[in-house]
């Protein structure tokens, strides 16, 4: 194991509550990404040095891409695509609507292009009712696994064939056999614990190498690990709580990191840089691109 201190760059100071899920658009060459205390999409043009907020009529939690300058959004009242122009986005499913105190809370789109979210317990975050789902570009919605605590982060491996995510709350990180054909997920184990004083696992991405980085929750810190969960480098931050972390820029090299202020005693709020502000980190790997949503390879 090793411990680095990339060239760690601020971005946009925005004090945002909890940021979250930064995402490359090849596309249009922009980042995207929020504040789940927020009903803006957040948008990056590093071309222009520019920073836009585009005000949705939603709490989102966390964006995907749909193509053509759509999105989708995990929000409160379940998952929404949302057009090219316009606040309203269309409401696709909830598969806990009606259950007091669920919500969605992350997702990311598998080789296939289905959609995998995941649920907590808003009420009680150490219960152990959260579940993990997938929504297809016709709409059908299966539940690929249940009784988990606080399920957040979620990524793939290059091949498509392993699943991550984070049960921030158990303070480990699972990992699935991943079927991209039929979208099942089987094999649930344990692929990395983290100890209490390293915070909570949050946000994950994986890179072209098949590296899993980890962001955490007042940990002052992102962990890579090796594709056999040993930890292979350790990122010290001077911020408390980074919540994600995406590729971005020529070549998918800079990751970019979201933080938050929530959660923070006033003591942990004075030694942060910038909390609650999006960074990048310079030539920090090679990212993959985020997959589009309904379409197949």
């Amino acid at each position: 194991m090793k411990t680095s201190q990339g060239t760690l760059e601020l971005i946009a100071d925005m004090k945002t509550v909890c940021g979250e899920s930064p995402i490359w658009d090849p596309e249009t060459g922009l980042l995207v990404w929020t504040d789940t205390a927020s009903p803006f999409v957040h948008v990056w043009d590093p071309a222009a040095r520019r920073m836009v907020s585009r005000r949705t009529r939603h709490t989102v939690r966390a964006v995907a891409r749909a193509g053509s300058g759509r999105y989708l959004l995990v929000c409160e009242d379940g998952i929404r695509l949302l057009p090219a122009e316009g606040e309203e986005g269309e409401f696709l499913c909830h598969p806990e609507k009606g259950q007091p105190g669920r919500m969605p809370n992350d997702g990311t789109v598998d080789p296939a292009g289905r959609f995998l979210f995941d649920t907590f317990n808003t009420v009680r975050l150490e219960d152990p009712s959260g579940s993990l789902y997938s929504l297809d570009a016709s709409g059908k919605v299966n539940r690929l696994d249940t009784g988990l605590v606080l399920p957040n982060g979620i990524a793939f491996s290059p091949d498509g064939l392993t699943l991550y995510v984070a049960e921030m709350f158990a303070r480990r990180i699972l990992r699935y056999e991943y079927d991209p054909v039929s979208g099942r997920a089987s094999g649930r184990r344990v692929f990395a614990e983290v100890p209490d004083a390293d915070g909570l696992p949050d946000g994950l991405v994986v890179d072209s190498s098949g590296f899993v980085w980890s962001a955490h929750w007042a940990g002052w810190r992102i962990t890579r690990y090796a594709p056999d969960g040993s930890i292979d480098r350790v990122v010290p931050l001077p911020f408390a709580t980074a919540t994600c972390m995406g590729f971005g820029g020529p070549g998918l090299r800079d990751l970019y990191i979201t933080s938050a202020t929530m959660g923070l005693s006033p003591e942990d709020l004075d030694r942060s840089r910038n909390p609650g502000g999006l960074f990048a980190m310079k030539d920090a790997g090679e990212g993959l691109e985020e997959r589009v949503f309904g379409k197949t390879p």
